[in-house]
């Protein structure tokens, strides 16, 4: 049987709620980098941050709403529903899997895109067996602005993807304009009532979701 090559990206987060700049991103590293699917990973107990403000169930519930217009979007819940801290090692374990289960023929070789931003590489030696995550993965980085994470300076893009090269991580980019929209300023902006703002920065589907399950209007951002 013939091997297939596809290419297959994955994108994890809060999502609390998801906003344009997700959707945004998704799109952009599925042109970029050509991907065939990018599962959408919705974190259950998050590793590295503070819990998620709002329970599980409806962090999925809105991120199937806010990719279900990116043909390539697979929204998936091995996070929410796996016990303990959601660790992206193991979620590519079960990522692997289903992907492996789903794909017809079955010899298939999968080339897996980890889509980050600038930020999460700083830190991505401080991930739970990143050298595994990285043998398994092209590091996907997103240029998303000063907002998100510190400013890289396109002349030392090339000492960077050496730099981490060296150590067995293999990194790409996917040029992303900017875009001044965040999980934390969205659920600001509904506590102050601000609604042409808020309604503005989530898709229209998730800004019915909300209203309708009246979330965020008592949380703290």
């Amino acid at each position: 049987m013939t091997t297939v090559s596809r290419r297959v990206g994955v994108f994890g987060g809060a999502f609390d709620p998801p906003h344009r700049a997700h959707v945004a991103l998704v799109e952009a590293a599925v042109q970029t980098l050509q991907l065939d699917a990018v599962y959408v990973v919705p974190t259950g107990e998050a590793a590295h941050k503070a819990p998620a403000k709002t329970a599980a169930a409806h962090r999925l519930a809105m991120a199937r709403l806010a990719f279900s217009d990116v043909p390539q979007a697979i929204v998936d819940d091995c996070e929410v529903l796996r016990r303990g801290p959601s660790l992206m090692v193991d979620s590519l374990a079960a990522l692997s899997e289903k992907d492996r289960n789903a794909t017809k023929p079955q010899q298939t070789n999968v080339a897996w895109y980890l889509i980050i931003g600038l930020d999460q590489l700083s830190r991505f030696e401080s991930w739970v067996q990143w050298q595994n995550i990285a043998a398994q993965c092209h590091l996907a980085v997103a240029y998303r602005g000063e907002a998100a994470g510190p400013a890289l300076d396109p002349l030392a893009l090339p000492l960077v993807i050496n730099e981490w090269a060296g150590k067995g991580v293999r990194v790409t980019t996917v040029p992303f304009k900017p875009l001044a929209i965040s999980s934390s300023a969205v659920r600001a902006a509904i506590q102050s009532a601000e609604g042409a703002i808020w309604q503005d920065w989530v898709p229209a589907q998730v800004t019915n979701y909300i209203a309708t399950n009246q979330l965020y209007q008592d949380a703290t951002p």
